[in-house]
């Protein structure tokens, strides 16, 4: 067998034989299938030879050195070492000259040649300068200046600086002189294509054994490299150590040119620190390759041999930069198909073009895998850590090289490095991707000998975690096409383990092994059954049900995306990319009136909006467009304005920015390719938003500005007019040449009109008409229209009052109050590093505990150099370590903030700061669940002056919830809601609707249509859900007069947005309360004509209309061709419908059983509790309560859950029975947490049955103990009692 490693690894290096005595590892359900039918890895058939090396791959700009070019530094690394001027050895022939006398008797100083010439902070530049040492003027810093370079058109991701080599200006520089002039990714190459001129990857030990003949460093170089005799030298080496072991990265370029200018010898030691320093210091992942591999060409010139610790450093970044941009290339990926294309024309085309490009010149993988082959073929080294190996796989695996990943895994072996399960997890699945189960089946076995013999005492297996393996293994027969194996073996594992570790392994299998492959195969249906089939924690079912619910809508699949988003919970942060995802959907099918039900979605969302989210507003916006909307601009700029607002820092306003303006541009293409031109309104809609984002976009800005025609103009109000002049003003004296002709006769048109109502102007608006009149007058045009100007300013108009326009392209900023705006922390702020901090933190395409912990280590190295971030950077860690459920840390990280920049009261920026720290805090424990810490943390803040936001005044009242309904949660919202207001919060449309939908639920409806009147009074605009929430809560008390009356309201208001929820709230409540057919029906055919489509609930209210006396079987069987016709999937609860009108009303029990067997047969129908409880409630309408107990058997088989409903139609049925103890049975399945009044309600009428009030009465207690609203309660108290009010009037009974 060519693959050694995993079939005799166990036996060479552990016990030769084991008996299978570990109980928690299982044989793969298909090895005697499908991989018992070999015995070893197919590598006898294909071996190692078949992935044979092509040549060598093409070299990127993205590794260029930053002092020249490609083709410069690859011929300055193939000239001659006596052309390559070393630096020290042209300063040495300096020296002789001048000794010789040959040269000037003047003194001059030599100008070495700048190789790797970074300047440290001033602490260490300071003590540099007392050694006598003349340091270069590198600078290290950065100014203010230069954090943010906006490119609009082409800055499309964070990995664009990758196409540039040159460091910003004020960055980190790595100069070299003309012998470092080689590009390092080029000289990596050519060292590890030297090194192996000799090897072929034919065979095993081809790749792993270390090559006979003479390294490329010998034992004399070695020697030379890694010892000094010079005391000086070896005191700089010291301080160079003592840096990097005190983790003071970034003053040790600073020591390391010192030692160089003090014609000091380097050692590989200090280059190793160096090289740490390169990795740590830069500001961005592609930065660091480009610092660490000019290291690295710099240690090889001069002769000094890498150690262990140096490839594993190398090897590290590249992996990471590979895996990272394998991540950001699936994202693009989803994005492309999700925007790219509306109405079949391109929409992001140009933009993502451009980041593709981008990400295809990475070459880190290539890179990381040649310097690991150069290291195994030095044998004097010993083994990489193991975590080197975990990043070489996971690059293998990710990249598809299955013959390196075997070649690793092999010099892991030949090291005697025991392998951790992270290799397992991504061989595992890396085997799979390249077809080849058989190798990952049996990578699994190896895995289970060494976890056996770890049981035994007889091996150390590194962070062991089974259960990550068990889901390697199922994912890769998922990847190979066998979902039926992985679930066979999914089912052995469930026999083997129980109770949390199942937990565990459910939370991850499921989603991980099952949900995501299956999305990618393209088999949403499959994915959704797994996630019915199983009982997943609530945050693994969230994420699940979002991945399913994004693939779907990708897919254009409507029916299992709405399915899957009606899972998530609505306060979710994975129900916004969710909705973001559906609403392309919709966008893309041409349905705007189902996508804007996704977009109030995202509106109504308290989650702040990132930059993600501009891409679906932009793409909203032009499907608007092609629908002849006139707000669809207007909708734009106001989401544009929220993402922007929800900036916390500088760098993630840039980044908005950015962000904003590449897609205005790309809308204002796409209008151009769609011959769309806006209105008068639209297009001044679309200049202000470029305008409120810091600038006009040019290309956009005179289209718009040329479709504006004069019947166009003069449909303009005042404000637009006098901004429409500022912009066309600008334009025109910003231009060099004469200007066009449409522009001056557009803006002859706006001074004219300004002239005849006599619009106010102010002096610099006056000031800019004139000189544009007069820059017209001398190009030759309308030089009567300065004079008319003149006239008309000698009218004794009033020219210069205050301004009547909020923002102006070319007014300059207004003069802060430096009295406030002084910061006295501000001096010691580190802007660069909380930059960092915010960049690393809203990265995508890592998870939430990986980005904390990266953030945390600039944070920390941010805090050693002396310095702190900004307050905002407080805040925004403390509110990620609360998204990773990391108290401790939150706790933590105010402390530091308490010690870094105390409160000092007298300066109001301080007071600003803190505001924003101790609102973090509050927001955290409130999602932490720790309400006493945030109503702390609340008095500190008012105590100071300050008060919480209004989102944390949101989170104040969702997070009620998190209690299990303890107390009166409509209560408590109205108590926050109006502390809320006495703090000075201006009330927002979420904050009314949280607050709405919390009394709506608790029945008390004067106190819901109170705080409705008050928002429209407010003027705060009553939203779709506002209208939705109010009308649903005058159903639940039958006010059906006001109910109807708020509909038409809500019919009749000009930006009602339809949408299906409130016609479902009134059928609901014609159906249950009413009774009356007639009244649905009606309502359904209102909802038809005006084009709002049926949601899946629509139709199952629409089944049990028919279900009402007299039953009209026929027509509710009819609605599931309906359901068809509408493009819908026909899900449980339509047929749940079904079977409850069949049996309980029609009383045909035996067509009621042919059904409910027929639905549980269908593969393509995952049952559901509805189902069963509809069938449950049939056979107690029919007196067969006696044979339930076999259907909740069966139900429990098929792995669904007894719910409070199901419980309280058999509690029901039993007492019917008189059998009070199998009702208390029932009712003891259902926890306390999950009980619902009704369930309350239920167990009363069986107790009264049976006249056990005693224990009617403990139930009643029970009731009470929950805190439910009085309106929601009185009913089961009232059961006990008629004369009962209250629950205070129960508690003074049973006292």
């Amino acid at each position: 067998m060519v693959f050694k490693p995993f079939t005799n690894f166990a036996r060479q290096k552990l016990v030769k034989s084991f008996t299978h005595g570990y109980a928690q590892t299982v044989v793969a359900a298909s090895q005697s299938s499908y991989a018992a039918s070999t015995n070893a890895f197919p590598f006898t058939q294909h071996g190692i030879a078949r992935y044979g090396k092509s040549g060598t791959p093409q070299l990127h700009n993205a590794f260029q050195s930053s002092s020249g070019s490609s083709g410069a530094g690859t011929k300055a690394g193939s000239s001659s070492s006596s052309q390559n001027d070393s630096g020290l050895a042209a300063y040495y022939a300096a020296w002789q000259q001048a000794n010789n006398g040959d040269g000037d008797s003047e003194w001059k100083q030599f100008q070495f040649s700048k190789r790797i010439g970074w300047r440290g902070p001033p602490v260490l530049r300071e003590t540099v300068d007392k050694s006598n040492i003349v340091t270069s003027k590198v600078t290290y810093e950065a100014t203010d200046g230069d954090v943010v370079q906006r490119v609009r058109s082409n800055s499309t991701s964070a990995v664009d600086a990758l196409k540039t080599s040159e460091v910003a200006k004020g960055g980190i520089q790595a100069e070299v002189s003309p012998r470092v002039a080689l590009t390092p990714a080029a000289e990596v190459e050519e060292q590890a294509t030297k090194e192996e001129s000799d090897a072929t990857l034919s065979t095993r030990s081809n790749i792993l054994t270390p090559d006979p003949s003479p390294s490329e460093f010998s034992s004399t170089d070695l020697t030379t490299a890694t010892s000094v005799s010079d005391p000086r030298s070896q005191a700089f080496l010291d301080h160079i150590e003592e840096l990097h072991v005190t983790g003071k990265h970034a003053e040790v370029p600073a020591v390391f040119e010192a030692l160089l200018l003090a014609d000091g010898k380097p050692t590989t030691s200090a280059y190793n620190a160096l090289l740490t320093a390169a990795v740590r210091v830069p500001a961005t992942t592609h930065q660091a390759v480009q610092k660490a591999l000019s290291v690295h060409s710099d240690m090889h010139r001069r002769g000094v041999s890498p150690d262990t610790a140096t490839y594993s450093t190398l090897i590290d970044l590249l992996a990471s930069r590979a895996l990272d941009v394998a991540q950001a290339k699936n994202a693009l990926a989803e994005r492309r198909a999700r925007y790219q294309k509306l109405a079949g024309k391109g929409l992001f085309a140009a933009s993502h073009d451009v980041e593709a490009a981008v990400l295809a010149e990475d070459d880190t993988s290539s890179l990381a895998l040649r310097l690991f082959e150069s290291f195994a073929r030095t044998p004097q080294l010993p083994a990489l850590p193991v975590s080197t190996y975990e990043l070489l796989t996971a690059v293998c695996a990710e990249f598809g090289k299955p013959t390196n990943m075997i070649a690793i895994y092999a010099h892991m072996e030949s090291q005697h490095v025991a392998p951790s399960t992270d290799i397992f997890t991504a061989m595992i699945p890396g085997f799979a991707r390249n077809g080849d189960l058989i190798s990952a089946v049996e990578c699994y076995n190896e895995y289970k000998s060494l976890a056996v013999a770890a049981d035994a005492g007889q091996f150390d297996l590194v962070n062991r975690a089974d259960h990550r393996v068990y889901t390697a293994l199922m994912k890769a027969y998922v990847l190979c096409g066998k979902s039926h194996g992985a679930a066979r073996f999914f089912d052995k594992i469930r026999e083997t383990v129980t109770g949390e570790q199942m937990a565990v392994l459910e939370d991850m299998a499921v989603p991980e092994a099952f949900v995501e492959e299956l999305l990618k195969l393209g088999q949403v249906e499959e994915a959704s059954s797994w996630l019915h089939s199983t009982s997943l924690s609530a945050a693994a079912s969230t994420r699940a049900w979002s991945r399913i619910a994004i693939a779907a809508a990708d897919k254009g699949a409507a029916g299992p995306a709405v399915h899957a988003f009606e899972q998530l919970p609505v306060s979710s942060s994975a129900s916004l990319e969710s909705a973001a995802a559906l609403l392309a959907m919709h966008m893309r099918l041409g349905d705007v009136p189902s996508a804007t039900t996704y977009w109030e979605i995202l509106n109504a969302t308290p989650h702040p909006w990132s930059s993600a989210l501009v891409e679906p507003t932009t793409m909203y916006a032009a499907g608007l467009l092609d629908h002849n909307h006139p707000e669809a601009l207007a909708i734009a700029r106001q989401a544009y304005a929220r993402i922007r607002s929800a900036a916390v820092t500088p760098q993630e306003r840039a980044s908005a920015v950015e962000a904003i303006d590449a897609a205005i541009e790309s809308l204002g293409q796409y209008m151009k390719e769609a011959g769309i031109v806006p209105s008068a309104g639209s297009s001044m809609d679309l200049l202000r938003s470029m305008i409120d984002n810091g600038g006009l976009v040019p290309p956009v800005s005179m289209q718009i500005l040329n479709g504006l025609g004069a019947d166009a103009l003069r449909q303009l109000g005042n404000d637009d007019i006098i901004l429409l002049t500022q912009i066309q003003g600008s334009l025109i004296l910003g231009q060099a040449a004469q200007a066009d002709i449409p522009s001056l006769a557009r803006f002859a048109i706006l001074v004219e009109a300004i002239m005849s109502v006599g619009m106010p102007l102010d002096e610099r608006m006056a000031s800019l008409v004139e000189k544009t009149l007069q820059r017209m007058a001398q190009d030759g045009g309308r030089p009567d229209l300065l004079f008319q100007w003149h006239n008309f300013l000698q009218r004794g108009t009033d020219a210069f009052p205050s301004p009547t326009y909020t923002r102006s392209v070319v007014s300059p900023v207004s003069p802060v109050d430096q009295s406030n705006s002084f910061d006295p922390h501000g001096a010691s702020t580190d802007h660069r590093g909380s930059s960092i901090v915010a960049e690393i933190l809203d990265k995508k395409d890592r998870f939430g505990g990986s980005r904390l912990k990266e953030a945390l280590m600039t944070f920390r190295n941010v805090r050693r150099g002396g310095r702190h971030p900004r307050y905002a950077t407080y805040a925004k860690l403390i509110s990620a370590a609360a998204r990773e459920r990391k108290q401790d840390l939150t706790h933590e990280l105010l402390a530091l903030a308490k010690t870094d920049v105390p409160y000092l009261a007298q300066y109001p920026a301080v007071l600003q700061g803190w505001t924003t720290i101790l609102d973090s805090m509050i927001s955290a424990c409130l999602t932490l669940g720790d309400r006493p810490a945030a109503l702390r943390y609340h008095e500190e803040l008012s105590a100071i002056g300050g008060a919480p936001s209004a989102n944390t005044f949101g989170l104040y009242i969702t997070t009620l919830k998190e209690s299990t309904k303890t107390f009166d949660e409509a209560t408590e919202a109205v108590k926050i809601f109006h502390r809320a207001k006495a703090e000075g919060i201006e009330p927002t449309s979420f904050l009314y609707n949280a607050l709405i939908g919390k009394l709506g639920k608790a029945r008390r409806i004067d106190d819901t249509l109170y705080y409705f009147g008050e928002m429209r009074n407010l003027g705060i605009q009553p939203t779709s859900v506002t209208y939705g929430t109010v009308v649903n809560a005058l159903c639940r008390v039958s006010d059906e007069r006001h109910a109807e009356e708020l509909f038409d309201e809500m019919e009749s208001m000009p930006n009602y947005k339809p949408r299906p929820a409130p016609y479902n709230s009134l059928m609901q409540f014609y159906l249950t309360t009413k009774r009356d057919r007639s009244k649905v029906l009606a309502l359904y055919d209102r909802m038809v004509s005006k084009n709002i489509a049926p949601a899946s609930h629509t139709f199952k209210l629409l089944i049990d209309a028919y279900a009402i006396e007299p039953v009209d079987m026929r027509s509710a069987e009819a609605v599931l061709d309906q359901i068809r016709q509408a493009g819908l999937k026909i899900e449980s609860v339509h047929y749940a419908a079904l079977i409850h009108a069949r049996g309980c009303m029609v009383r045909d029990m035996e067509g009621t059983r042919r059904l409910f067997d027929e639905v549980l047969a269908d593969t393509s129908i995952v049952p559901q509790a509805c189902v069963y409880q509809a069938f449950l409630e049939a056979m107690v309408a029919n007196h067969q309560v006696a044979q339930t107990p076999d259907v909740l058997v069966d139900m429990k088989r098929r792995g669904v859950a007894m719910t409070a409903y199901i419980a309280n139609t058999l509690i029901h049925g039993w007492a019917l029975e008189g059998n009070i103890d199998m009702a208390k049975s029932i009712y003891a399945t259902v926890g306390v947490s999950k009980r619902e009044p009704s369930t309350y309600e239920a167990m009363t009428r069986a107790f009264l049955a049976v006249e056990d009030t005693a224990g009617a009465m403990n139930v009643v207690q029970e009731l009470s103990r929950r805190g439910y609203p009085p309106a929601v309660a009185d009913k089961v108290y009232h059961l006990l009692n008629p004369r009962t009010k209250s629950t205070s009037d129960v508690m003074s009974q049973t006292a």
